[in-house]
């Protein structure tokens, strides 16, 4: 039983791995970043430099999910 049109299904397919490629790449640099943070003997700006890609990071996966949420439609 086919739910949709054969480009319909492509175009989907296609949605679906770029949007699975955007959570990779989102755990990648929150994780790298995680890591990074707790590295021993890490000089100050470095680590000031991390934190600061942390909150960067953490601003824009809130902002998406907060758009998200309030203008589901839009999505």
């Amino acid at each position: 039983m086919q739910s949709g049109s054969t480009s319909n299904q492509g175009t989907i397919g296609s949605l679906q791995r770029m949007i699975q490629n955007i959570a990779i790449a989102n755990g990648t640099a929150i994780g790298s970043t995680l890591i990074n943070l707790t590295a021993p003997n890490l000089p100050p700006g470095i680590q000031v430099t991390w934190y600061l890609a942390l909150f960067v990071v953490a601003i824009i996966v809130i902002a998406g999910i907060s758009i998200n949420y309030l203008h589901p439609e839009k999505a």
